[in-house]
């Protein structure tokens, strides 16, 4: 008893050098990634790179196995909570019409490129910690949460204005597909097990997992779509091909 209370003393008492290197990542990556999705300006310290993150999450992740892996992860959440409930959720409140479906499909980018980016350099936890945790991977805890935070707070007043801005397009006026069809997209990773973000040959980040087709299709689809056979796929199209296409087949 004596050896597990001196233990709990350790895992609670202040750690300076963990705290230092916790604010060093966050300070000279993790706010250079949120400072670039906010306003588009890049601007890693001099000297620094995503190399050296990953270097000093090994370095923090090794020194205590007991505690520094679990303050390094509790970052990596921080941080994607931070994006999704004070810029993206925060960005898309307040918008209407084709405005807010706009931001809706910006932030859900922008969500994509931040956690690929945070993913690459906390891989350690991925290979080293989570499985032992029973935690889900690092790309499937982020879009866990956005779709909590996000996702779910918006997903009602995102699909009564596409429905608003489909009635306009039907009237005559020119509405934005390709916007459409990035919203339909995030409906359609919402639920993603074993969810990872990797790029393709022309570099563009997507999502791939295992899907499912709930959040889609309750959301939008059986709302909205005729029943529809997916054998009326054609080659190369995926579900959001097809919706779009009967969305302008309709009118």
């Amino acid at each position: 008893s004596t050896q597990s209370t001196w233990d709990s003393q350790q895992m609670t008492a202040p750690d300076p050098v963990l705290e230092q290197g916790l604010a060093d990542l966050k300070n000279n990556y993790i706010s250079v990634i949120m400072t670039y999705l906010t306003t588009g300006v890049f601007s890693m310290p001099q000297g620094k790179s995503y190399m050296d993150a990953a270097t000093k999450v090994w370095e923090i992740g090794n020194r205590d196995i007991r505690r520094s892996p679990q303050a390094l992860y509790d970052l990596f959440v921080s941080s994607i909570q931070h994006f999704n409930k004070n810029i993206a959720l925060a960005k898309i409140s307040g918008k209407v019409g084709m405005d807010i479906i706009s931001e809706f499909s910006d932030q859900w980018k922008k969500f994509t490129i931040l956690t690929y980016w945070l993913a690459k350099p906390f891989k350690y936890l991925d290979e080293r910690f989570i499985k032992q945790r029973g935690y889900p991977s690092l790309c499937q805890t982020a879009i866990n949460a956005y779709q909590k935070d996000v996702f779910e707070v918006v997903i009602k007043k995102i699909v009564t204005h596409i429905f608003k801005e489909l009635e306009a397009e039907r009237g005559g006026e020119s509405k934005d597909w390709e916007i459409m069809k990035i919203a339909l997209k995030c409906f359609s990773k919402m639920g993603l097990t074993n969810a990872s973000v990797n790029k393709d040959e022309n570099d563009a980040l997507n999502w791939s997992g295992d899907p499912n087709p709930k959040y889609y299709k309750e959301n939008f689809e059986d709302e909205y779509i005729r029943p529809v056979s997916y054998t009326h796929l054609r080659a190369h199209e995926t579900r959001e091909d097809l919706v779009c296409r009967l969305l302008l087949e309709k009118k």
